[in-house]
C-alpha cells in the first residue's frame, strides 16, 4: 500500500511539474514573441511621430489607463482565482463578464466627462477618448477564464494573433505625424479580433455554463474584488504617475523620453512575470486545501529562478542603454538614455513584488494589498511632484525606483510569506560578479553588445556550475533552505 501511495504521489508530482512548465513555456513564448514583435512597431511609430507625437499618444494612453483600472477593479483576477479553485463552478464566467461590462460603461462615461474639463488641446482630448474606447473591448476580453482553467496555450496563441494583427495595421495605415488617431483605432481593431477568437474557443470547448445572473453572486464577486480593485488601481497607478505628472508639469516630449525607459523596463520583465502568471492557478489551488507551506514553496522556488534573471537583465539594458535607445527609437530620443539607466534598476524589485502580489491574492489578503499599494503610490506621487520639477523625466524615474523599493518592504511584512529574496539575490549577484568585472575591463574595447554577450555566456557557465539546474525546475528529492519542493 505504501508503494502504491508513493507511486501515486510521484505521478501527481510529475504531472504538476509538466503542467507548470507547459503553462510557463506557452506564456513565455508568446510574451517573448510579442515583445520582439513590438520592436518592429515601436521604433516605427517613434520615428514617424517624433518625441512630441510619441509623448502625446503615451500621455493619452496613461490617462485612459486610470479609467481602465477603475473598470477592471480586479474582477479578472478574482474570476481567475475562482475558476482555478473551483473548476466545477459554472456561474463565475457570466457574472464577471456582466460586472465588467457595467463598470466599463460607467468608466467610459466618467472619462468623457473628465476630458471635457481638462485644459488640453482638442487633439490630445480626442486621443484620450479613442483610447477610452478600449474600456468597452476590455469588458469582453476573457483571457482570465482560460488562464484559470490553465489553457495557457489558447491564451498564448490568441495574444500573438492579436499582436501581429495590430502591427500589420500600424505598418499599413500609419504613414505621417498627423496619423496619431489611427494608433488607438488599430489597438481597438486588434482587441476585437482577439475577442472573436476567444469567444469562438469558449463556445467550442466549454459545454456547460450557467448564464443566469444572480444578484447574490454579483454582490459576492463585487465584495471579493473591491479591496483587490482598490489595490490594483493604486498599484497600477504608480506606473502611470510619471507620464501623467510630466504631461501636466513639464512637456509632452518628456513623456516620450520617460516612456522609452519604461517600455524597455517592461521588456526586461517578460520571463519572471509570465512565470508568476503560470504559477498562480497552482498556488490558488494549493491554498484551496489550506496548504500554505506548499504555496510558500512555490514562492521560494520562483525567488531562486527570478534572482538568476533579475540583476543580469537590468545590467544588460543599463550597459547598452545608449545603443538600445538610439537603435530602437532613433537619435531624437537620446534624452531617454539617462532615464532608462535609472528606471531599469527597478526591474529586480518589480519581479519580486509581483510575486508577493499574486501570493496575497491567492490567500485572499486583498485588504492588506490595499495598504501596501497605497504606500507605494503615495511615495511615488510625493517624490514625483518634487523630483519632476527639478530633474524632469529623470526625477520621475528615480521616484518610481524608490517607490518600488518601499512597496517591496511593505509587501514582505504584510504578506506573511516568511520568505525574502535576500539570500537568493546575494547568491545570484556573486555569480554575476565575474561578468561585471569582465564588462568593466573590456569597456571600450569592443561593441557593448559583444561585451555583454560574452559576459552572459560567462554568467551562464557559472550558474550551471553553482546551481543544480534539475532541482531548480524539478526536484522530487531536492531541498532548498529546508523545504521540500517536490510538489513543484
Amino acid at each position: 500500500m505504501d508503494i502504491v501511495c508513493g507511486l501515486k504521489k510521484q505521478v501527481v508530482s510529475l504531472f504538476r511539474h509538466i503542467k507548470i512548465l507547459k503553462n510557463f513555456f506557452s506564456l513565455t513564448t508568446a510574451e517573448v514573441i510579442n515583445r520582439a514583435a513590438a520592436l518592429i512597431y515601436l521604433p516605427y511609430i517613434a520615428r514617424v511621430f517624433g518625441p512630441d507625437g510619441f509623448g502625446k499618444v503615451n500621455f493619452a494612453e496613461s490617462v485612459a489607463g486610470y479609467f481602465m483600472l477603475a473598470a477592471n477593479f480586479g474582477f479578472d483576477v478574482i474570476g481567475m482565482r475562482e475558476v482555478a479553485k473551483f473548476k466545477e463552478k459554472k456561474n463565475a464566467f457570466a457574472h464577471i463578464l456582466f460586472i465588467e461590462l457595467v463598470t466599463s460603461c460607467i468608466s467610459f462615461l466618467a472619462l468623457c466627462a473628465f476630458v471635457y474639463f481638462i485644459p488640453k488641446p482638442l487633439e490630445i482630448k480626442m486621443l484620450i477618448v479613442l483610447y477610452g474606447l478600449t474600456l468597452i473591448t476590455f469588458a469582453f476580453t476573457i483571457d482570465w477564464f482560460f488562464i484559470g482553467l490553465e489553457w495557457m496555450g489558447a491564451v498564448a496563441v490568441v495574444s500573438m494573433v492579436r499582436q501581429f494583427f495590430y502591427i500589420g495595421l500600424i505598418l499599413l495605415i500609419i504613414r505621417a505625424p498627423g496619423h496619431l488617431w489611427r494608433l488607438p483605432m488599430s489597438f481597438i481593431a486588434a482587441d476585437i479580433v482577439a475577442i472573436v477568437i476567444f469567444f469562438c474557443l469558449f463556445f467550442a470547448r466549454v459545454k456547460k455554463q450557467d448564464f443566469k445572473i444572480e444578484w447574490r453572486s454579483v454582490r459576492y464577486f463585487s465584495r471579493e474584488a473591491l479591496p483587490l480593485g482598490v489595490s490594483n488601481f493604486l498599484n497600477s497607478s504608480r506606473d502611470k504617475v510619471g507620464p501623467v505628472v510630466l504631461g501636466f508639469l513639464r512637456s509632452i516630449s518628456e513623456v516620450g523620453f520617460f516612456s522609452v525607459g519604461y517600455k524597455l523596463l517592461c521588456v526586461a520583465n517578460i520571463i519572471p512575470l509570465t512565470l508568476n502568471r503560470a504559477i498562480f492557478p497552482n498556488m490558488a489551488h494549493a491554498l484551496k486545501n489550506k496548504t500554505h507551506e506548499e504555496a510558500r514553496a512555490y514562492i521560494r522556488k520562483i525567488f531562486e529562478i527570478t534572482s538568476i534573471i533579475a540583476f543580469p537583465a537590468a545590467f544588460l539594458i543599463f550597459y547598452n542603454a545608449d545603443f538600445f535607445v538610439r537603435f530602437i527609437f532613433g537619435p531624437s530620443f537620446q534624452d531617454g538614455i539617462y532615464i532608462t539607466r535609472i528606471i531599469i534598476w527597478s526591474t529586480a524589485l518589480l519581479m519580486f513584488n509581483k510575486l508577493y502580489y499574486y501570493y496575497m491574492v491567492a490567500i485572499g489578503a486583498q485588504k492588506r494589498l490595499v495598504a501596501c499599494c497605497l504606500a507605494g503610490l503615495a511615495v511615488n506621487i510625493g517624490l514625483c511632484l518634487i523630483f519632476v520639477k527639478v530633474w524632469g523625466g529623470r526625477g520621475a524615474a528615480l521616484a518610481f525606483l524608490v517607490s518600488e523599493l518601499v512597496i517591496g518592504v511593505v509587501y514582505y511584512f504584510a504578506s506573511g510569506a516568511r520568505t525574502a529574496p535576500g539570500r537568493e539575490f546575494v547568491k545570484a549577484f556573486i555569480c554575476f560578479s565575474p561578468s561585471l568585472l569582465f564588462c568593466f575591463f573590456a569597456d571600450g574595447r569592443a561593441h557593448p553588445l559583444i561585451i555583454t554577450s560574452l559576459a552572459a555566456v560567462l554568467y551562464a557557465a557559472i550558474v550551471f556550475k553553482a546551481y543544480d539546474i534539475k532541482s531548480l525546475f524539478k526536484g522530487e528529492d531536492a531541498r532548498a533552505g529546508g523545504y521540500d519542493v517536490g510538489s513543484l
